[in-house]
C-alpha cells in the first residue's frame, strides 16, 4: 500500500539533495554570497520535511475522522510531533534580541503543530474497521533528514554571527558584498567626475549591514574603504585607482575586497 504523502515527501527529499549539492557547488564556483542564499533555501526545505508528516496527519484526520485513523498512523503522528517540538524549540533557542524575524513564526508554527499532532494522536477515539484501509504514514527518513539539517544549520548560523544571529548583521560575507557594491559605484562616479567620491558623494550606496561602519577616503587618484563592526573581529578593506596600493590594503589587488582579523 502506498504510504500517505509519499509524493510530497519524495519531492522534498529530492529538492533537499539538489539544494545541498547547489550549496557546495555554488560556494566553490560563485562565492560565499550565493552559498548563503542557497543555505536559506535548504533551511526552508528542511523545515518543510519536519512539518509535512504532521500536516498530512492533520489533513487525514479532518477528511476521514478519528475512527478512520489507525494506531500505526497515530504512533507516526506522535513521532512527527516530537520532531516538530525539537526543531521548533531549537530554532527558538537562538537569542531573541538577534533572532531573524522569519525564524520566530517558523519556530512558533512548528511548536503549535507539535502540540496539535501529539495531543490529537493521544486523545483520539479507538479506530474502527475503516482504519484497516488507511495508508501508512512513513516519514522516518524525511523527518530525520529535516531535523538533523535544522540542528546543524542553527548551530552554524549562531557560530557564523558570533552569537548575535540576525539577517543583515555584519559578517565577512556581508562586508565583502557591500565593498564590492561600493567599488562598482566608485567606478561609475569616477567615469563621470574624473575623481573618486566620499560616502556623501554616493547617496545611492546603501550598506546591507545594520551595525557596521564603513569609512572611505578618496581623492582624484584612488579611494580606500574599510568596513568594521562590533559584532565581528574581522575587518574588510578595498581600494581602487592608481597604484601604489595604500599600506592599509595589506597587499589587496585593485578592486578586490579582503578580510582579516583586527
Amino acid at each position: 500500500m502506498t504510504s500517505l504523502g509519499r509524493l510530497p515527501l519524495m519531492l522534498l527529499l529530492r529538492g533537499w539533495l539538489v539544494c545541498l549539492v547547489a550549496v557546495l557547488v555554488g560556494g566553490v564556483m560563485r562565492g560565499e554570497d550565493l552559498a548563503l542564499q542557497l543555505l536559506g533555501l535548504l533551511a526552508l526545505i528542511s523545515v518543510a520535511l519536519v512539518a509535512t508528516p504532521a500536516v498530512l496527519f492533520a489533513l487525514y484526520l479532518v477528511r476521514h475522522g478519528a475512527p478512520a485513523v489507525p494506531r500505526e498512523m497515530r504512533r507516526s503522528a506522535v513521532g512527527s510531533g516530537a520532531a516538530n517540538l525539537f526543531a521548533g524549540a531549537w530554532i527558538w533557542s537562538l537569542p531573541g534580541g538577534g533572532r531573524p524575524p522569519l525564524f520566530t513564526p517558523i519556530a512558533v508554527a512548528l511548536l503549535v503543530l507539535s502540540v496539535f499532532a501529539i495531543a490529537r494522536a493521544l486523545t483520539l477515539d479507538s479506530p474502527d474497521a475503516s482504519a484497516a484501509a488507511a495508508p501508512p504514514l512513513r516519514h522516518r527518513g524525511a523527518t530525520i533528514t529535516g531535523v538533523v539539517t535544522v540542528f546543524l544549520l542553527v548551530i552554524g548560523y549562531a557560530k557564523t554571527f558570533e552569537g548575535h544571529p540576525s539577517w543583515g548583521h555584519a559578517s565577512e560575507a556581508t562586508m565583502t558584498r557591500d565593498l564590492k557594491n561600493l567599488v562598482a559605484l566608485q567606478d561609475l562616479f569616477f567615469s563621470r567626475n574624473n575623481r573618486y567620491g566620499s560616502l556623501s558623494d554616493l547617496p545611492e550606496f546603501e550598506p546591507s549591514m545594520s551595525r557596521a561602519t564603513i569609512m572611505v577616503t578618496a581623492d582624484s587618484a584612488r579611494f580606500f574603504a574599510r568596513a568594521t563592526s562590533p559584532e565581528t573581529i574581522s575587518i574588510c578593506v578595498v581600494w581602487s585607482g592608481s597604484p601604489p596600493a595604500p599600506a592599509e590594503a595589506h597587499g589587496a589587488a585593485d578592486g578586490v575586497p579582503v578580510c582579516g582579523v583586527r
